[in-house]
């Protein structure tokens, strides 16, 4: 179901946080029918019409995808997407929706967004209620973070670009974005300008040790989703 979209304003963080949970709960519910249909789609003509489905439920929440083929008894197709977390709380997933001669399946990529992460980038950059919105400007912070994601352990992540930095730090068997700064909000002066530097099409990454004063000069600057993803997998 479509919501509607509104604009939020930058001193209203009650509405911010309430409209993310209240969206992110709303796509819960709505992405386990989706799942529910695809689960019982059976027949080679289906797989096109489940591919629709992916796409048009899930719209700008799709962060990369790889469509190779939907015909035939092979069909080969992979959508890496934002997604609530199925197991219920307030966090956003990165999920890998995958349809293969076995059927169609769903990877958790143990990679999180806290609703409060959320709620900020509403509320400070996109100032809209809209999460398709919001995974526009996430989109290339969790690309970069994803190659990440399994080797963290004792260290926080910065993702920074045009739009904000992302704050990352190890959760379970991956990581977790705690919290967004908007590139206008910015009070640290050497922050705003890894902000400036990467723009809008690229971002550049930090990694702190727990217990560092400051940051160590390790940093990579990334445009290509695509490169990224297929290191993940490869990885």
């Amino acid at each position: 179901m479509k919501l509607p979209e509104f604009s939020i304003a930058a001193n209203d963080p009650t509405l911010a946080h309430a409209i993310a949970y209240g969206r992110i709960k709303q796509l819960r519910g709505d992405t386990g029918k989706l799942f529910d249909q695809l689960q019982t789609m059976k027949g080679k003509t289906k797989v096109r019409d489940g591919a629709k489905m992916v796409e048009t439920h899930f719209g700008k929440l799709i962060l990369f995808s790889d469509v190779t083929r939907l015909k035939g008894s092979r069909p080969k197709a992979r959508w890496l997407t934002l997604d609530a977390n199925v197991d219920g709380g307030s966090d956003m997933v990165a999920v890998l929706v995958e349809v293969s001669s076995h059927g169609w399946d769903f990877l958790d990529l143990n990679v999180r967004l806290t609703s409060h992460l959320v709620a900020r980038l509403m509320q400070r950059t996109t100032k809209n209620s809209s999460l398709q919105r919001s995974a526009e400007v996430l989109r290339f912070h969790i690309i970069a973070a994803m190659p990440l994601s399994k080797n963290l352990e004792g260290r926080t992540l910065t993702t920074a670009n045009g739009s904000g930095a992302l704050i990352w730090v190890p959760h379970e068997s991956g990581i977790r974005g705690m919290t967004w700064i908007g590139a206008e909000t910015i009070s640290d002066p050497r922050l705003a300008k890894i902000c400036r530097d990467a723009g809008d099409s690229r971002v550049a990454l930090h990694i702190k040790a727990n217990g560092e004063p400051t940051w160590k000069e390790r940093s990579a600057e990334v445009a290509s989703g695509t490169t990224l993803i297929s290191k993940q997998q490869s990885g």
